[in-house]
């Protein structure tokens, strides 16, 4: 899953805001662990021994996940943005 950025026209109330924050953080650690998961894993001195499958199946995994991290901290820091305007 990917972070998601609110494009709706209506007004979200503050605890909607919320929940999405909180939504998107989690997203953000599971995808920043997986992502240095795979890192670890493809510095492994044994990682030079896999096959070709296998070392374009790690790339795609660490691929997306980079994806889904750079996706929850936009969707944060938009959010958060939004949190301030409904606050100030």
């Amino acid at each position: 899953m990917q972070g998601h950025i609110i494009k709706s026209d209506r007004e979200l109330s503050r605890d909607e805001l919320l929940v999405h924050l909180d939504r998107n953080q989690r997203l953000q650690a599971s995808a920043t662990f997986r992502k240095e998961r795979c890192e670890a894993l493809m510095r492994r001195r044994s990682a030079s021994k896999w096959d070709q499958k296998k070392k374009a199946r790690m790339v795609r995994r660490l691929m997306t996940a980079n994806d889904e991290v750079e996706s929850s901290t936009a969707a944060i820091q938009y959010i958060t943005d939004r949190l301030s305007d409904t606050v100030g």
